[in-house]
């Protein structure tokens, strides 16, 4: 199948206030990511990093033991080294931050291809003074051949694209979680969340196909804050599963 990187939607969905485009103009220029040495200045004082197991999943008994962690990349005394972290269509920038914050010693990539939501996280940056954030505009397969190697990728709430004729469009297809996985360090995973139940099954039975098992949860990773879209599903009476793939099973 296809890959399919073209931008479906407005990138623009209100009119930018003065602030906000001078915001836009003087902050996204310094943060933005363009797949370079220099966008990861050296951290010398950074900790070793590793991740904690769980065992609850779908099918968790075909689970290698040991292999799907909590959810956040965090500290612990193991001597293997982590570094990047991803978030593909970070929205208004919550959880972003909130990661960011938590660990200021990681570098953090978000991509989100809507000004809006762009507008939302810069201005969260400036507030809270965060140095580990940084920004591509646009779809992430503009950019997968110049990511670092990452320790963990999200994808939150994904556009479920409902109508059939519109599934090509879903972000979760196996060749793009192939090409995520390719980009990972080992002990790295991907992190996918929905609140869409016709999405969920879609995204079970791709985990399946791709990998032949999934491990699957109701119960949100460590470290979790509640995001927009799912405050606003959870609202509507949808609940949410949340999807873990980790690197150390499949490479």
């Amino acid at each position: 199948m296809e890959i399919h990187s073209r931008h479906y939607g407005r990138k623009n969905a209100r009119a930018l206030t003065a602030d906000d485009k001078n915001l836009y103009a003087t902050l996204y220029s310094a943060l933005q990511f363009v797949g370079t040495a220099t966008d990861f200045p050296s951290v010398t004082d950074s900790s070793a990093l590793g991740v904690e197991h769980v065992s609850t999943g779908i099918q968790k008994k075909q689970l290698d033991p040991g292999s799907a962690p909590s959810g956040l990349v965090r500290e612990t005394s193991s001597n293997q080294s982590f570094g990047d972290v991803l978030e593909i269509g970070f929205g208004m920038g919550d959880f972003l931050v909130h990661q960011a914050l938590l660990h200021p010693h990681l570098q953090f990539i978000g991509v989100e291809p809507f000004k809006t939501g762009l507008i939302s996280l810069l201005k969260k940056i400036k507030q809270h003074k965060i140095q580990n954030i940084h920004i591509y505009q646009g779809v992430v397969h503009d950019i997968l051949g110049k990511l670092p190697l990452l320790s963990a990728i999200y994808i939150l709430y994904p556009d479920p694209w409902p109508k059939k004729r519109h599934h090509k469009r879903r972000l979760i297809q196996k060749e793009f979680l192939l090409q995520l996985l390719a980009h990972l360090k080992p002990g790295g995973g991907i992190f996918i969340a929905s609140d869409h139940a016709d999405y969920q099954q879609w995204i079970e039975a791709t985990l399946k196909d791709t990998f032949g098992s999934v491990c699957g949860s109701d119960e949100p990773f460590e470290n979790w804050i509640p995001t927009k879209y799912e405050k606003k599903a959870k609202l509507e009476g949808r609940l949410s599963r949340y999807y873990y793939i980790s690197r150390y099973r499949f490479l």
